[in-house]
């Protein structure tokens, strides 16, 4: 697991620095929303060019061999014995998380300490470790991690986010805790870039996912020292707000952007405030789309699929005085499959065997009994309804309650006793 615990514990903020880490928290959400763009703009081109099997194995391939090559690399930058430091005795960490790489022995490499490590040993040092780091090694793992972490989180891999970021912003955080040091002039033990180390993995966090009062929690308790909770708080609100003036969260971004789910989130967009319903609305020269609940003859409701390409229509019926209530709603599928049920009742009735009959019969209970489930939907008949039949009545009851009428006699049946209808749907 991994331990935000701070290396001395006895260490508390002051009022100064509280908006440093609000400008920290601001960065992380800008960051944030840079990380979110990017990752979307790829994600839906993985989508049109990266989509069969194959191909996502040859991209995770590709992109392990850049991120390795990238590793391997990027410490030699810094492999002169100029960027060289002494293995500190009194770090707070293991000697063993410090990598010589190219230095002499009981020296160190900065990017290969944290590149070569173990994330989470990387973490350690970034948080714990009571050293000195270099600012442009530090800028270096930040751009490296940055870039990779944006490729890499949406490939054919399970691989998560949250460890990614946590060093992410650790790292970004650190080269400000190590700027100030140095500008302030103090020494080690006076000014600690691990604080800062800490609210840069918050800014992170709260940038990307955008979520408070869960990393609030998980933070502070991972934390150990709870006079953090203020400062967390506050990062964690100002990466928030910052990230939201630019787009939503990554998790939002990939359910709504990427994968076309339609999904509402807590609050309408501002702008909605500004929208009247005429604005969404299209008017329609022939009124609302509505089916009635008696009186609706085959011929209507074949006319009103044809004319309307709404999923689902009002129904309502007649109350009196010349005014009607809604009583409900069926959709389009429901009366599509309720008009085949009707032609299967009427071939049964004209076939020439019981065999015949007694199999068209179970499709059309079939079809009446299932039309509210999810299926593939149902075309339309067209041609295969006679004239003379668009005239019989149909109700539209549900076959719990409903009846099927003719218009002829005016005698009811059960919707779902189909065989019992005869010719007359």
């Amino acid at each position: 697991l991994i331990s935000f615990g701070l290396s001395n514990q006895s260490m508390v903020f002051t009022i100064w620095e509280i908006p440093i880490f609000a400008i920290i928290g601001a960065l992380g959400g800008v960051l944030g929303a840079v990380f979110n763009s990017i990752n979307v703009r790829l994600a839906k081109w993985r989508r049109l060019h990266v989509s069969g099997p194959s191909r996502r194995v040859v991209e995770v391939i590709v992109i392990a061999a850049l991120t390795s090559t990238i590793g391997y690399w990027a410490p030699s930058v810094y492999s002169r014995a100029s960027h060289c430091q002494s293995v500190p005795k009194h770090a707070h960490v293991d000697v063993s998380y410090f990598r010589r790489y190219t230095c002499p022995q009981g020296e160190f490499n900065d990017v290969a300490t944290l590149i070569f490590s173990p994330m989470e040993q990387s973490l350690k040092v970034l948080l714990h470790a009571e050293i000195s780091l270099s600012t442009s090694a530090l800028v270096l793992v930040t751009i490296v991690t940055y870039v990779e972490a944006v490729i890499t989180f949406g490939i054919g891999i399970p691989a998560g986010l949250f460890v990614p970021l946590i060093f992410l912003g650790a790292s970004g955080g650190r080269i400000i805790g190590e700027f100030l040091r140095a500008s302030l002039g103090g020494s080690v033990t006076s000014f600690n870039p691990g604080s800062y180390a800490l609210i840069g993995a918050a800014s992170m966090l709260g940038g990307v996912t955008r979520m408070t009062v869960s990393l609030s929690v998980i933070i502070a308790e991972t934390t150990g020292n709870i006079t953090w909770v203020l400062p967390i708080m506050i990062v964690l609100l100002v990466s928030k707000w910052v990230g939201d003036a630019f787009n939503e969260s990554i998790y939002e971004a990939h359910v709504v952007d990427v994968k076309n789910i339609p999904f509402l989130g807590p609050h309408a967009p501002s702008h909605f405030a500004f929208i009247d319903a005429r604005t969404v609305m299209h008017k329609l020269e022939h009124g609302i789309d509505v089916a009635h609940l008696h009186g609706e003859t085959v011929g209507s409701i074949l006319q009103l699929l044809r004319r309307s390409s709404h999923n689902g229509f009002p129904v309502l019926a007649d109350c009196g005085g010349g005014e009607f209530c809604v009583e409900g709603h069926v959709t389009r599928d429901a009366l599509t499959r309720l008009l085949h049920a009707m032609l299967a009742s009427q071939r049964a009735v004209e076939a020439d065997t019981p065999t015949q009959q007694r199999s068209l019969l179970k499709t059309t209970r079939s079809l009446t009994r299932r039309r509210f489930e999810k299926r593939k939907r149902t075309t339309t008949p067209s041609s295969s309804i006679p004239p003379e039949e668009e005239e019989f009545y149909r109700s539209l009851l549900p076959p719990e309650d409903g009846y099927a009428t003719d218009g002829g006699n005016n005698h009811h049946h059960r919707a779902n006793d189909v065989e019992e209808c005869g010719g007359d749907p």
